[in-house]
């Protein structure tokens, strides 16, 4: 067939629920932070293999890689080559952070292999023009998926470039917002009119319609460690647990006084990241659903993105305030 084959579920109802408990103590500081990274607002940023750091760039249509350092964070001089001819929407790791893809408003897909020099360009895959928003990359890094203004999430073969499919959200509404699950398991999608469509990535069919957010934009999608949760977040200032055994909303609460415009979870434990037009990034206990920290003054405008690194313990967001922020979030 054209998808992935799907990797066997071996979760246990245990992990389902530690996923959800509280994490007892938390050690958190605010640690580096870089000004002016960019010529302009920046709306991307993961994290990648040596615990290094991609951010992309409006104006400059740059992608760039930070190494993270115990009192700065370098950028080691050029940016990424080649370059998005326009703005830099997303960025997106594979699990070990060894392959990573950016997407641009130039209908564009970029994919990277990481080593330890750097970032080595290996493919270039054009969606089209009006076709290109925000991309996941698969956990394995077999594919790329990427939202589309005309309501539908396209899914590329990563290595070859080839187009394995395309999956058609209810209202055909535009695609704001794509994520896949750790398991890579499933792929979901978040339109302009608030419905979240999850699809099988082994069958490529759609297993769950979500709506009941407002009929407001959802722009932030995440997949809890565990891949029993999906972390939605929509311009009502809302964020909901959906619960992907059943397709029901478990828990819902006001995160944040403005959109929320990106969410992460920890891979280590149920501590969750948003972010917001309020200017504020928050930790979340998914145990209690109750706001742990929130860093105020930190950001002076939107702040675009959230992403933990792959140990769980630094937490990246950047802003339109052209600033990238590093979180020291630890147990204590």
């Amino acid at each position: 067939g054209i998808w992935a084959a799907r990797r066997s579920n071996s979760l246990t109802l245990g992990s389902r629920v530690s996923q959800r408990a509280p994490r007892r103590m938390v050690k958190i500081a605010q640690g580096l932070a870089q000004a002016d990274a960019h010529d302009g607002g920046i709306w991307a940023a993961c994290w990648v293999r040596g615990g290094r750091l991609l951010t992309g760039g409006s104006v400059d249509e740059q992608v760039k890689l930070w190494t993270v350092g115990v009192d700065a964070l370098s950028s080691g001089g050029s940016p990424l080559v080649p370059s998005h001819s326009l703005g830099v929407i997303s960025l997106s790791a594979s699990a070990d952070g060894s392959t990573c893809a950016s997407s641009g408003l130039d209908g564009q897909i970029n994919l990277w292999s990481v080593t330890d020099e750097g970032c080595e360009h290996t493919r270039a895959i054009d969606v089209g023009p009006g076709e290109g928003w925000k991309a996941a990359l698969h956990p394995r890094g077999e594919l790329v998926a990427n939202g589309t203004q005309h309501g539908s999430v396209q899914v590329w073969n990563a290595r070859t470039g080839e187009r394995s499919g395309s999956l058609h959200t209810p209202n055909k509404k535009f695609v704001l917002a794509v994520a896949f699950s750790p398991d890579g398991d499933h792929l979901a999608g978040a339109a302009m009119d608030g419905v979240v469509s999850v699809f099988d990535v082994g069958s490529g069919k759609s297993i769950h319609e979500l709506g009941g957010f407002g009929s407001m934009p959802v722009r932030a999608l995440a997949f809890s460690a565990d891949s029993s949760l999906l972390g939605v977040g929509a311009d009502d200032a809302s964020f909901s647990l959906v619960d992907m055994r059943t397709g029901t909303v478990a828990h819902s609460f006001t995160a944040h006084a403005g959109w929320v415009l990106s969410a992460a979870f920890s891979p280590t434990d149920g501590v969750l990241a948003t972010s917001s037009t309020d200017r504020q990034v928050k930790l979340w206990d998914m145990g209690t659903q109750k706001c742990i920290h929130a860093f105020s003054g930190v950001h002076t405008d939107n702040v675009w993105q959230v992403a933990f690194d792959q140990s769980g313990d630094s937490l990246a967001s950047v802003g339109e305030d052209r600033c990238v922020q590093v979180y020291n979030v630890s147990r204590a």
